[in-house]
C-alpha cells in the first residue's frame, strides 16, 4: 500500500524504493502488487496514513486486493514489468494461501516518513498458538472453490497446491516455508508451604489422568488461569509443557519449590 503522491516526481521515487526492497524476491509471474487508497478518496492530509492502514487491514481480512481507482497509464519512469511490480486495475483474490502480509507507506507533509508491516490476524495468532477475536477469512472465497484442483486464474499465477513452500518467491512480505516450533506453556503452582505445592500438583495429576479429551485451547487456558487468576502465595514452582502428556509427566516429578522474597 503506497502513499501515492500522485505527482510526476513523487510516484517514481516511491516505486523505485519499493523495487529496491522487493524486486529480488518477486518475479513477473509473481509480482509485488501495489495500490494506493488516495486513488479512491483523494488527499486526507493528517489522516492519509491511517487510511492506508485501514485499507491494508481490510485487504488482509477479506483476502481481496482492490483495484487502483481510475488507473489509466503507468508513469513512463516506472518500468513496472522490469521492477516486478503490478498495479491492479480490478479486484483480485489474494494470490497465495497461508500468511497474508502487507506493507503500508506514508509520507508526512512535514517530512516524516512512516512504514508499517501488517500480518493477517488469523495466521499471526495461529503461528504463535494464540487465540483472539478477528474478522479474517482463512481462505478467500474466490480461491476456496479452486482448492481441489490447484487451478489458477490469469491473476493468480501461484500453484494453490504448493502454497507458501520454501521455493516460493515471497520470503519478503510472504508466507513462511518451514514448520514453526511448538512453544511450551508455563504452568505456575503457588502455595503457602512446600507441602501445599505437592498436594496441588497431586490433585492436578489425578484430574489430568482422568481427562481423555481436551480442547485445543485447554493447555493455554490452564496456563493462563494458573499464572493470572490464582492467589499469589509465597512458595512456587513452574513447569514447562507442550502437551497434556508432558504436563502429567512433569507433575509426577516436581522441581524443588522456591520461596519468593516478595509476594
Amino acid at each position: 500500500e503506497g502513499h501515492g503522491t500522485g505527482t510526476a516526481v513523487g510516484d517514481p521515487i516511491e516505486a523505485e524504493a519499493i523495487k529496491l526492497v522487493f524486486q529480488s524476491h518477486r518475479s513477473r509471474e509473481e509480482p509485488m502488487y501495489v495500490g494506493a487508497v488516495k486513488s479512491n478518496i483523494g488527499h486526507l492530509e493528517a489522516a492519509a496514513g491511517i487510511a492506508g492502514v485501514i485499507k491494508a487491514i481490510l485487504c488482509l481480512e477479506k483476502g481481496v486486493i482492490p483495484p487502483n481507482a481510475d488507473f489509466r497509464t503507468t508513469n513512463p519512469r516506472i518500468p513496472a514489468d522490469e521492477w516486478n511490480l503490478k498495479f491492479p486495475t480490478k479486484a483480485m483474490p489474494w494470490p497465495t494461501l497461508g500468511l497474508r502480509r502487507a506493507s503500508v507507506n506514508s509520507f508526512g507533509y512535514g517530512g516524516t516518513n512512516a512504514h508499517v508491516v501488517i500480518d493477517d490476524a488469523y495466521n499471526y495468532l495461529r503461528q504463535r498458538q494464540l487465540c483472539g477475536q478477528h474478522n479474517t477469512v482463512e481462505v478467500p472465497p474466490a480461491i476456496e472453490s479452486m482448492l481441489t484442483n490447484g487451478k489458477t486464474t490469469p491473476d493468480m499465477t501461484t500453484d494453490l497446491n504448493r502454497g507458501n513452500d520454501s521455493d516460493h518467491h515471497g520470503h519478503v512480505n510472504g508466507g513462511v516455508g518451514y514448520e514453526l516450533e511448538v512453544q511450551p506453556y508455563v504452568f505456575v503452582l503457588s502455595a503457602s508451604d512446600p507441602a501445599g505445592i505437592e498436594r496441588l500438583a497431586s490433585a492436578y495429576e489425578d484430574y489430568l489422568s482422568q481427562t481423555i479429551e481436551i480442547s485445543p485451547d485447554y493447555l493455554r487456558n490452564l496456563a493462563y488461569t494458573l499464572s493470572a487468576k490464582r492467589s499469589t502465595l509465597p512458595w512456587k514452582i513452574y513447569i514447562n509443557a507442550t502437551s497434556l502428556e508432558g504436563l502429567r509427566s512433569s507433575l509426577s516429578r516436581l522441581p524443588v519449590p522456591a520461596r519468593s522474597s516478595v509476594i
